[in-house]
């Protein structure tokens, strides 16, 4: 299940739009774009829930149930990050998803697993590998996989016959390698709800958008 708040259209320039900046920006842990997508994410986030509870529910996976289940919040490690240079527990997207946990989104077992994959090595930027296929390659060459330290977590669910919910969030949705190879890992391990939650998606530019990138209310 995917959903994305906003699509991010490629410009084929050097990305001057106001969109552009403001997702740039919070890339790089600027506080004012970090604020303003945390912000943006959490509102359209509770609603896409709370406006879905079953009494008024057009999303089939939204039963009383799963609103009863444990919510674990993950997140794809960076190109730069890995066994030998470490993993930051400070990056935006750190920042995003843990201000969602505090702001007690759902219930109080709603919960943010840092590093919940590691890598063996750093991997160039995904947008220069092109295809699913290369960027597929990428991933698997630098040794993607569940960090150790959460296998008795997820054998214990297997083992109780219980499905948590699992949410990825990532900033940019292009072609869905990384989210894809990752829900299929934690598929192989422990059978799990899995719900992909991405800032952005990367669409193509056409005559029809040209200019959407430029409507953001409150960012300057």
């Amino acid at each position: 299940m995917l959903y994305y708040f906003k699509g991010w259209v490629t410009q084929g320039t050097k990305n001057h739009d106001t969109f552009s900046k403001c997702l740039i920006e919070f890339k790089e842990n600027n506080f004012d774009a970090v604020s303003w997508w945390t912000d943006y994410f959490w509102n359209a986030y509770a609603n896409l829930f709370y406006k879905n509870k079953p009494e008024t529910n057009n999303l089939n996976f939204l039963t009383e149930e799963f609103y009863e289940e444990e919510f674990f919040h993950i997140r794809p490690p960076g190109s730069k990050e890995s066994e030998k240079t470490g993993y930051s527990t400070q990056s935006s997207l750190d920042i995003l998803i843990n201000e969602i946990v505090i702001m007690g989104f759902k219930t109080p077992d709603t919960s943010y697993l840092e590093s919940f994959f590691h890598k063996d090595i750093q991997i160039k930027s995904l947008r220069y590998c092109g295809s699913a296929e290369n960027r597929l390659k990428e991933l698997i060459r630098s040794g993607f996989r569940i960090n150790p330290l959460y296998f008795s977590m997820l054998e214990e669910f297997k083992e109780d016959q219980v499905e948590p919910v699992f949410v990825i969030i990532d900033d940019v949705y292009t072609t869905g390698t990384t989210t894809n190879l990752m829900a299929e890992l934690i598929q192989e391990v422990c059978p799990s709800k899995i719900i992909v939650l991405t800032l952005t998606r990367n669409l193509r530019c056409t005559n029809s958008n040209v200019g959407l990138n430029n409507k953001i209310a409150g960012y300057k």
